[in-house]
């Protein structure tokens, strides 16, 4: 038996989060890839950052053309990636002017594969968020500082962009740790 489902984040009924939304208006364009593992993984974020964020669009790799998604880069005046990397990273002070930010979504094993394959992504300028920031999400495993939910990395970035605060997108992030942790079975020590 399948248990109903929200047909607006896709989550099912009890763990549905459309209520908890608080819209932030953002400049930049979005375009989030994500491996399509993980948008059946019921602990993905990217769908409360489409939700979340204006301008955002989420592309499944596997129906993603290459010309489409070279249109769109063509298209924008200055398109980045979100990805740690140090080398061709754009300069803090040329931030501001990204208008179209290309989000990678599933594990980093999956993200380094989605860069291989779309090999048009590693021509563009990083960018790269500082790890002073507080990792909020903790019912996934994240081995490195810089390994942020895909929700938990837009907020940073386009803050950073825009030099605006979009930290009450984090509070869907809060709420849902809070609900899923409901259903986690505590550990006996």
């Amino acid at each position: 038996m399948t248990r109903e489902k929200c047909n607006t984040c896709l989550r099912p009924v009890k763990m549905c989060f459309c209520r908890d939304i608080i819209k932030q208006n953002n400049k930049t364009q979005l375009l989030i890839i994500q491996d399509d593992e993980e948008s059946r993984h019921y602990l993905n974020t990217a769908i409360m950052a489409k939700l979340s964020f204006e301008n955002t669009t989420l592309e499944l790799v596997s129906k993603l053309k290459i010309e489409d998604l070279t249109l769109r880069i063509k298209n924008a005046s200055c398109p980045a990636i979100l990805y740690p990397s140090l080398e061709n990273s754009i300069q803090t002070e040329k931030r501001n002017q990204v208008d179209l930010l290309i989000v990678l979504d599933g594990t980093w094993r999956k993200a380094k594969r989605i860069l291989h394959t779309f090999s048009i992504l590693k021509e563009l300028p990083f960018v790269s968020l500082t790890m002073s920031k507080e990792k909020k999400y903790s019912l996934r495993k994240a081995k490195l500082d810089y390994q942020y939910s895909t929700l938990e990395a837009i907020t940073y970035a386009l803050a950073s962009i825009e030099s605006k605060d979009f930290a009450s997108a984090l509070i869907l992030l809060d709420k849902q740790i809070q609900k899923q942790k409901r259903f986690i079975p505590l550990k006996k020590e």
